[in-house]
C-alpha cells in the first residue's frame, strides 16, 4: 500500500490537490468533496453489478481505492494507515461467538459478540510525538 500511496501523492503534487505530511483535519470543501467522490463511485459500484459487468465493477473498486487513498494523503495519515489497519483486523478476528460461531444479522453484516471491546487507535498518534 506504501507505493500506491506514493504514486497517488505524486499525482496530489501536479494536480494541485490538498495534501499533508501529518495528521491534519481538511477544509470542509474538501471532505465535502472527497465524500461526494467516494458516494459517486459506490454507485458505480452498485449499477455494475446491477449490471453484472465485472469491467466496471473493477473499475469502480480501482476508482474508490483512488479516492480513498488520495483521502488518507490528504489527511496526513499515510504513515498511519498501515498499523491502522492492522490493529482493526486483528480486532476484527476478535468477533467470534464465545463458542467460536459467526453471528450474522439478518443483512449478512457480523455481530459484535457481548464485551467486544472497540479498538484502540489512539495509541498510533501517541508515537507520533
Amino acid at each position: 500500500m506504501t507505493e500506491q500511496l506514493a504514486l497517488v501523492r505524486d499525482f496530489q503534487i501536479k494536480f494541485e490537490q490538498t495534501l499533508n505530511d501529518k495528521p491534519t483535519f481538511v477544509s470542509e470543501d474538501e471532505y465535502a468533496l472527497r465524500y461526494e467522490l467516494m458516494k459517486e463511485e459506490n454507485k458505480e459500484y452498485f449499477m455494475a453489478n446491477e449490471n453484472m459487468d465485472m469491467v466496471e465493477i473493477l473499475d469502480a473498486l480501482a476508482d474508490k481505492l483512488y479516492i480513498l487513498l488520495g483521502t488518507i494523503n490528504a489527511h496526513g495519515l499515510q504513515d498511519l494507515i498501515i498499523p491502522a489497519f492492522n490493529l482493526v483486523h486483528e480486532n476484527n478476528l476478535r468477533k467470534l461467538g464465545p463458542d467460536g460461531k459467526v453471528i450474522k444479522n439478518e443483512f449478512g453484516k457480523v455481530i459484535k459478540p457481548e464485551g467486544f471491546q472497540k479498538v484502540e487507535l489512539s495509541t498510533l498518534f501517541e508515537n507520533l510525538k
